[in-house]
């Protein structure tokens, strides 16, 4: 899936949004000024409707300027005070126009009194990283989209989310006026994406509080979180499910796992020349989730495999998984030194070298330098390179020729073999974890259809 497209307004709304900010002082003194120059030049300025009117008929005058109802225009055009005159004619009917444009945004396009007619709709809170994914893959599969984000967010549908839009409120997920304005209690789902998984649950806590405190059914929640299992213990009291909690590194690493270029060199491990071992670099929440994807693997069971920890803390870690390791009958063990570049400098004296490594730190530029390193190499080695962040073209000064980078929708990754091209050289697949998770949402969203 491409990268979502950034936020982008219309002509008419950014016009608007320009109108939006411009200070509340200023828009009383400019009316206020205009309507003092269109009575003294009323009141000197000979006119086609006659002579010049006294200083309280000048006044009265100068209010119609601004209904675009001019009682006369200036006989000679061309002196200062006719120059002057056209000027205030002018400017006050255009200054009614942007009062009145802004009040139809205010209280006529704005998302909120848009977000009220909706019913059966999704919401997402947050609009990050993957917050755009899920509103992107939400909108494609013709739901209509309520944005909820703290940073403020354009006018009326602002959001293009590549041929739909999504309209957009600023608030905060955690409070209830904002949640009411996106209308959860109406919605079909929500989707709470956050950066922090607490603050998630928090508002799936609100959430759900509202529809029983309305007495209406509660819409489909889906929390961001990052080990469902760990929070088990606390889902009761802040009254959630376990159906409400959403693990996206585990959905981000399935749906890398499944990729066919890693299950094509996973197949290979151990068969021929190929080496049975693997490498995870890093191996936090995302390294975890994908050791945890890699375990329920069919046919790598039974294998002979080496699964090596390039992490500092790998040791404390690698005992939560080494019985299921165990039972897969492979073998788990820590680099010495648990340095990401270390490891990988290692790699070019090394004759054991690995058949697949898995590049999971939460350094993108770090990320990037071992992979171009590792690629370096040569050889047959197959590196999957995660990334943070969603990138079209992540950094090709950075990791040299060819570029390793995430590739465009119906074209092979970069360093990945066209379909019928041999693999030659070292293959690096760059993707990205929201990218790997709104891959994977389809999937999720199609099972709750059919639950």
């Amino acid at each position: 899936m491409p990268a979502p497209s950034p936020g982008r307004t219309s002509p008419l709304a950014r016009l608007l949004l320009l109108i939006a900010r411009v200070p509340t002082w200023f828009r009383v003194l400019l009316p206020v000024a205009l309507w003092a120059a269109g009575t003294t030049l009323i009141a000197t300025v000979p006119t086609s409707a006659g002579a010049p009117a006294d200083l309280v008929g000048a006044g009265y005058l100068a209010l119609r300027l601004f209904a675009l109802d001019a009682a006369g225009f200036p006989l000679d055009p061309g002196s200062p005070g006719g120059l002057a005159l056209w000027a205030v004619m002018l400017a006050a009917p255009l200054l009614t126009a942007t009062a009145a444009a802004d009040f139809v945004r205010r209280h006529v396009l704005s998302a909120e009194v848009l977000a009220r007619g909706l019913s059966g709709h999704t919401v997402v809170c947050g609009l990050g990283n993957h917050g755009r994914v899920i509103a992107r893959e939400c909108a494609r599969r013709g739901e209509r989209v309520v944005v909820l984000d703290t940073r403020p967010g354009g006018v009326g549908a602002a959001l293009d989310l590549g041929g739909a839009e999504a309209l957009v409120l600023q608030g905060d997920m955690t409070e209830r006026d904002a949640v009411l304005a996106a209308g959860v209690l109406r919605a079909g789902r929500v989707f709470l994406a956050a950066g922090d998984p607490l603050v998630n649950m928090e508002a799936a806590r609100l959430v759900r509080a509202l529809c029983q405190e309305q007495g209406t059914p509660a819409p489909r929640l889906y929390a961001l979180v990052d080990e469902c299992e760990d929070l088990r213990p606390i889902l009761g009291p802040m009254g959630l499910r376990q159906r409400d909690m959403v693990d996206q590194f585990a959905h981000a690493a399935r749906c890398l796992v499944d990729e066919a270029a890693v299950r094509a060199a996973l197949a290979a491990m151990g068969e021929g020349t190929a080496p049975a071992h693997l490498v995870l670099v890093g191996f936090g929440r995302f390294g975890q989730a994908v050791l945890r994807a890699l375990l329920q693997v069919e046919g790598l069971r039974g294998r002979a495999l080496r699964v090596e920890l390039v992490d500092r803390r790998a040791g404390p870690k690698a005992e939560r998984f080494r019985d299921a390791v165990e039972a897969a009958g492979w073998r788990l063990e820590a680099a010495p030194d648990g340095d990401a570049e270390a490891w990988v400098a290692r790699q070019g004296r090394r004759r054991d070298r690995p058949g697949l490594v898995f590049l999971c730190v939460d350094n993108d530029p770090l990320s990037l330098r071992c992979g171009a390193r590792l690629r370096e190499l040569g050889g047959e080695l197959a590196v999957v390179l995660r990334i943070a962040r969603p990138m079209p073209a992540v950094g090709e000064q950075a990791v040299g020729e060819p570029a390793v980078g995430e590739p465009a929708v119906g074209e092979p990754a970069v360093g990945e073999p066209a379909v019928g091209e041999p693999a030659v050289g070292n293959r690096v697949l760059a993707r990205s974890v929201p990218e790997l998770f709104g891959a994977r949402l389809g999937v999720l969203l199609d099972g709750d259809g059919a639950a």
